[in-house]
């Protein structure tokens, strides 16, 4: 079961090293796994084998400031464990902007996307002769979609 753990903001790293150090201390903590999610603060989240051992972990422990008695469903944490695709939104044809040198501020249209390896194939717009680039897909930002 995954419990959430309310911290003090700005505390949460320091709160899941305390936990991870109190449950490799004690053998029969059943506590399975800690998670600090980036997008939320002043909240981590515990999964244990019941309320009572997670209770038991967090008790008297500095900037813990309560738990949450209810059970967070694996569905509601989806999102802070796997990351966004960087290329969900960008799509062949669409126009992008470079983001890192040399070309920074270029605009370029895109000609092919290869997902696996993250890599993104663009031609520069304001040039005689159109060069493709491959480039890592996190080094583009969109700017407008294929219509």
């Amino acid at each position: 079961m995954i419990f959430s753990v309310k911290t003090r903001v700005g505390r949460e790293i320091d709160v899941a090293d305390s936990i991870k150090k109190r449950a490799d201390e004690s053998r029969e903590s059943n506590i399975y796994a800690v998670l600090v999610p980036v997008g939320i603060r002043g909240y981590i989240f515990v999964e244990g084998k019941d309320r009572n051992s997670i209770t038991s972990v967090i008790r008297g422990l500095r900037y813990v400031t309560g738990l949450i008695t209810t059970p967070v469903p694996i569905e509601e944490l989806e999102s802070s464990i796997k990351p966004p695709s960087p290329a969900k939104d960008i799509v062949e044809g669409a126009i992008v902007e470079m983001t890192t040198a040399p070309f920074k501020g270029e605009k370029a249209r895109v000609i092919s996307i290869n997902e696996p390896k993250g890599e993104v194939t663009v031609e520069l717009l304001d040039v005689m002769v159109p060069i493709p680039l491959t480039l890592k897909i996190t080094s583009v930002k969109l700017v407008e979609k294929k219509v």
